[in-house]
């Protein structure tokens, strides 16, 4: 009887004989403390498994790669191409036959030539542009070669051009905003000979003008009247 009073007394102070015993509370409040640890824990694996939203591309990333819908260069139409220039045909025909837009075309030796304004050059563009040059001067070689053949005047008058030193075959061409040469038989006169020729020249185109010139009728309408 004492022993078992003894216990109880034990038991509410909170000892026992192999030391401190948890009270009924402590006991009770446990799994609450252990649930709400477990939610924190769940909560902060959810917060660090959460995926970050997408990033948004910029507008240079968007600008990267080939634009949608446009026309890639592959080697069956860069073989077209060249095949089509090397038997005379023109870049726009060359472009047609070979299925893309003659613009396409343009772009792509730009860009290969790097004269374009936003695009870069890539190395299959460059060795693009270098097999139509190529092309093309192949083609010139043959045409040239067929007008010394068949017309040697034509190609004389086009390639020996007269210069200062060689009378040539026919005159230099006269760029933009640069004075014609005058013929040796006009650089020969002086002034007063120029001016002379001049005057007369103004004196016969008056002349023959004159005839041109409609003549008015005095005193039509006093006689009608």
């Amino acid at each position: 009887m004492a022993r078992s009073i003894a216990t109880r007394r034990q038991q509410a102070k909170g000892t026992g004989p192999n030391g401190p015993t948890p009270s009924y509370r402590s006991i009770e409040r446990e799994p609450e403390n252990e649930r709400k640890e477990t939610m924190v824990t769940q909560k902060k694996r959810s917060v660090k498994a959460k995926p970050r939203p997408a990033l948004k591309k910029t507008a240079a990333a968007a600008r990267r790669g080939r634009p949608p819908g446009s026309t890639s260069l592959t080697k069956a139409i860069e073989d077209k191409i060249v095949s089509y220039l090397s038997t005379g045909g023109t870049y726009d025909g060359a472009a047609d036959a070979a299925g893309i837009n003659p613009r396409t075309l343009r772009e792509w030796r730009e860009r290969g030539e790097s004269r374009h304004a936003t695009r870069p050059c890539t190395p299959k563009l460059r060795r693009f542009a270098k097999r139509v040059r190529q092309a093309r001067g192949e083609v010139r070689v043959v045409a040239e070669h067929r007008v010394w053949e068949n017309n040697p005047r034509a190609w004389l008058e086009r390639t020996a051009r007269a210069t200062p030193d060689d009378e040539g075959w026919a005159d230099a061409p006269v760029r933009a905003g640069q004075p014609a040469a005058l013929a040796p038989e006009i650089g020969a006169l002086s002034d007063e000979e120029l001016n002379e020729a001049l005057a007369r020249m103004l004196e016969v185109v008056d002349e023959h003008l004159e005839g041109f010139r409609p003549t008015r009728r005095r005193g039509t309408r006093k006689e009608e009247s």
